[in-house]
């Protein structure tokens, strides 16, 4: 009142009524009320009430997906981390930048010499300590792994599971060579 003085009425200034937004309310109850009619007759008949066996044969799938689940998870390859060194906080050593480059690397070496086949048992020597899952594993420990592949002059080979103790670690290791590529180098491979 203070912008139009004291004579001004909201009911002057209001819009009229369209009689078609009026039509398509009208339009919408009348599709609402028809829609519930057609769902009460629906569930009268039994149409759109789940089926018996329908509904057991999707539990059982639901209950067979979550077994899979479980059984994946149970089955995930363990993390396998190069083990810190026990003293390193309780001494100040002078070392080379080196010594950090490849610190998350696990090294190791192959312990004995055979002829190669796709599937040959290799055996290697850990150089470092290592920790899977709790459990250290000191360097000298040998990891036994396989013989995947080969291609340019490089020996691919994979580590799966290593035994601790009489009990199997399921791991997913993948050999590199120090030049940082997939396989160790082996010329004429």
């Amino acid at each position: 009142s203070y912008a139009y003085g004291d004579g001004y009425n909201p009911a002057d200034y209001e819009p009229a009524v369209d009689p078609r937004s009026e039509y398509a309310r009208d339009l919408e109850a009348i599709q609402q009320r028809s829609y519930e009619r057609q769902k009460a007759i629906e569930a009268g008949l039994g149409i759109g009430q789940p089926d018996p066996e329908e509904a057991m044969r999707k539990h059982r799938a639901d209950s067979i997906a979550k077994a899979r689940e479980i059984e994946r998870e149970k089955n995930r390859p363990l993390l396998v981390l190069k083990s810190r060194e026990t003293n390193a906080d309780k001494f100040n050593t002078v070392g080379s930048s080196a010594d950090n480059v490849d610190a998350p690397l696990i090294r190791a070496m192959i312990d004995k010499t055979t002829k190669a086949h796709e599937g040959t048992r290799l055996r290697f020597k850990l150089l470092d300590d290592v920790t899977i899952h709790d459990v250290r594993l000191a360097k000298g420990t040998y990891l036994y792994g396989t013989v995947t592949g080969f291609g340019q002059q490089r020996v691919r080979a994979a580590i799966t599971s290593i035994l601790v103790g009489g009990k199997f670690l399921k791991v997913n290791l993948s050999v590199f060579d120090n030049d940082g590529m997939e396989g160790f180098y082996v010329p004429e491979s």
